[in-house]
């Protein structure tokens, strides 16, 4: 007499199913990393302009000028003059950066990634 054995493991469709997850996670990530990277290195440069004591004291095209010149050494493209808002005020300048950027994914599909940053240049 023969005894059923239980079935254990996955079968070739769900192994294809886990490699087609893994695979588009990797792909989206890796669109991604560049974007995400782009993003801190702007950060870096808005840091750099609220540690720049002296910059508070120019105009708003100045500070813009300084911040081109530091976003062209850090080969920053997402950034335009339409992205950035630079006010003066009593306590100092305010800068505010707001943009997004898209990557293609495949086809007609794009990821789209939204980023505002603020700083207050005392």
């Amino acid at each position: 007499m023969r005894t059923a054995r239980t079935q254990s493991g996955m079968t070739a469709v769900g192994i294809m199913m886990v490699l087609l997850l893994v695979g588009l996670v990797t792909l989206v990530g890796l669109k991604l990393l560049p974007v995400y990277i782009e993003h801190f290195q702007i950060k870096s440069v808005l840091k750099s302009l609220k540690n720049d004591r002296e910059l508070s004291k120019q105009p708003p095209q100045e500070v813009w000028h300084t911040m081109s010149k530091l976003m062209g050494v850090n080969d920053i493209k997402a950034i335009t003059k339409e992205n950035v808002d630079i006010q003066k005020s009593t306590t100092g300048i305010h800068v505010v950066v707001d943009y997004e950027t898209r990557k293609g994914l495949m086809g007609n599909v794009d990821l789209v990634a939204s980023f505002h940053e603020e700083v207050d240049i005392p």
